[in-house]
């Protein structure tokens, strides 16, 4: 006011310089199905909020990671005081790779085998090489001398990757009948063992004197002949035997030979 009494009022425009800012980079990104990515974010802001909020970890900071499942448009919005700035990224979603290595299998020592893998389209690679007839193949013949664990590695076109492993167990040849056997009941070598492993699924056994009378017969043989015939020992002397085994891999052996009883 004046001396006169009179009052008036000054109106003042103060423009407001706004330095705030806040960029994504790149603008743009791919993620894999399932995969997560770290925007890169420069700001001079101290407040942030992302949305969608889904899949971000953390979305009131200003590099959170997130965890894409679709297409999406992520926008971040910085600010201090009452100044305020966005920017954006847009995210593509490729398709996830997919691999399964196959069941695991079970083979006896010299053995071939095609390892039965499915998956996506893309660039294989197993490892580790030893044993396989090729390394980036979807489904190799596998012929490891000793039990092994392969892993198989896809890529898609668009760089998603994923692994899965098959182990295969290697059986050493277990068909080993033996030429002698002592069953005298003092706990060695009372048994006639045919065979020495696993390998096996059956043992058809059948055993005749020189007379060729048959003494012994068995159409699922367990390595537990004692040397009796109808209860009663056999005397000793040289015997002679026909065994069909049927291997785990479905293979059968035929073995024709002879076996010494001593007491």
């Amino acid at each position: 006011s004046d001396t006169t009494g009179c009052s008036y009022t000054i109106t003042a425009q103060i423009p407001l310089n706004n330095t705030l800012n806040v960029t994504i980079s790149p603008s743009s990104a791919n993620v894999c199905e399932g995969g997560t990515f770290t925007p890169t974010v420069t700001s001079n802001a101290t407040n942030f909020s992302w949305t969608p909020t889904a899949g971000v970890s953390a979305p009131s900071t200003m590099q959170p990671t997130i965890t894409v499942n679709q297409n999406t448009q992520y926008i971040i919005t910085a600010s201090q005081g009452q100044c305020v700035v966005t920017d954006t990224v847009d995210v593509t979603v490729f398709t996830g790779a997919v691999a399964d290595a196959g069941p695991d299998l079970t083979i006896i020592a010299g053995d071939v085998v095609q390892l039965m893998a499915t998956g996506s389209s893309g660039t294989y690679l197993w490892s580790p090489s030893t044993g396989l007839s090729a390394t980036n193949v979807l489904q190799p013949m596998a012929s490891p001398t000793h039990t092994t664990t392969y892993t198989l590695e896809i890529t898609t076109a668009q760089g998603c990757q994923v692994t899965d492993d098959v182990t295969v167990t290697v059986v050493p040849f277990c068909v080993d009948p033996m030429e002698a056997f002592t069953p005298n009941g003092d706990g060695i070598n009372d048994l006639w063992l045919v065979t020495s492993g696993n390998c096996i699924r059956s043992a058809r056994v059948e055993v005749f004197n020189r007379y060729g009378n048959r003494v012994f017969e068995s159409d699922n043989y367990s390595n537990n002949w004692n040397g009796t015939y109808k209860g009663k020992p056999v005397p000793d002397g040289t015997y002679y035997f026909v065994i069909t085994y049927e291997l785990i891999n479905a293979k059968k052996v035929y073995l024709k030979g002879n076996v010494t009883i001593l007491r």
